[in-house]
């Protein structure tokens, strides 16, 4: 039996999928294309409605760096549905899924998460959102391969409330079933729970602060991580974010004798969305590529690597 579509929506367009799984900035952004009206005639039909809101909101809100929270901005996105011929209520489910959500094991950063929830039921995550991510910071080393080779990643937090003691990191190997990267190293902090499954590449550490931390304070986590044997071919590196950091950087440098022909930025809304922002990178006298991203609210941001065939 055919599954139904959503009312006045192309099956299976950028705006369906956005609709279906979010989230909500990517809904929003694809409705906008879709209906083809600019952000500024988009403020002039809902100021004639009687909301007042600036297009540098509206972008915002279109890239994921800000979310609607206020009564006012809410009623805005009810006025969008309409603007913009949506489903009633659509973008406002969106909407209070992003708030909610606070899961690692989000099927909108991941593909085959069963492992992963699986090895979090293990792990106390419940303090998660009670962490600020003032700034992530990842740097990775392509060898003379080609291949991936070491990661550093430095964590800066503020504690929202009283009693924070812990955080938990995920990450995952380029490839299902291949070489898995080992913890080599941690700074500030001493590894808790760690778990690891082979099969889907999935890795899950939790990470215990010296001491607990009162609302208000900070602390700086840093790790180190290596492949034992020869690691994947250095294809694309990326950060799933399911929370927000206000500020990301992500660096990878090469080997001097062995550089890539190109590479470029990338961020995405969700593992299946289409790429936005992409744009080459400059491969300097370092042979190091970087990419800064500020107040991330959700998603995906990487760097794709290509080289000679």
């Amino acid at each position: 039996m055919a599954s139904l579509g959503i009312v006045g929506v192309t099956p299976g367009s950028e705006l369906e999928r956005a609709l279906r799984h979010g989230p909500f900035s990517r809904a929003l952004r694809a409705a906008i294309a879709e209906r083809g009206v600019s952000l500024d005639r988009l403020r002039r039909k809902l100021a004639a409605a009687g909301v007042q809101l600036s297009p540098s909101t509206l972008s915002h809100w279109q890239r994921g760096k800000s979310l609607p929270t206020h009564d006012v901005s809410v009623t805005a996105v009810k006025m969008l549905e309409q603007v913009l011929a949506l489903p009633s209520a659509s973008l406002t489910t969106l909407l209070r899924k992003s708030w909610e959500r606070t899961s690692y094991a989000d099927t909108q950063l991941w593909t085959n998460v069963d492992s992963l929830s699986a090895m979090l039921e293990e792990i106390d995550t419940s303090t998660a959102d009670q962490l600020i991510r003032l700034s992530v910071h990842d740097l990775y080393e392509v060898d003379a391969d080609g291949r991936e080779g070491s990661s550093w990643t430095r964590l800066v937090f503020r504690a929202a409330n009283d009693g924070i003691d812990r955080f938990v990191t995920v990450f995952r190997a380029d490839e299902e079933d291949g070489p898995v990267p080992v913890l080599d190293e941690v700074k500030f902090c001493r590894v808790g729970q760690f778990k690891q499954d082979p099969k889907s590449g999935f890795t899950a550490v939790e990470l215990l602060f010296d001491e607990p931390l009162a609302a208000g304070d900070t602390a700086i986590v840093e790790f180190r991580t290596v492949y034992p044997g020869p690691g994947p071919r250095a294809r694309h590196f990326d950060r799933r974010f399911a929370h927000p950091v206000g500020q990301y950087v992500l660096q990878v440098t090469f080997d001097p004798d062995a550089p890539p022909v190109r590479c470029y930025s990338f961020s995405r809304d969700a593992v299946d969305a289409p790429d936005r922002d992409r744009r080459e990178l400059l491969l300097g006298a370092s042979n190091t590529v970087h990419l800064v991203a500020t107040n991330v609210t959700h998603g995906i941001c990487g760097i794709d690597i290509e080289w000679e065939q």
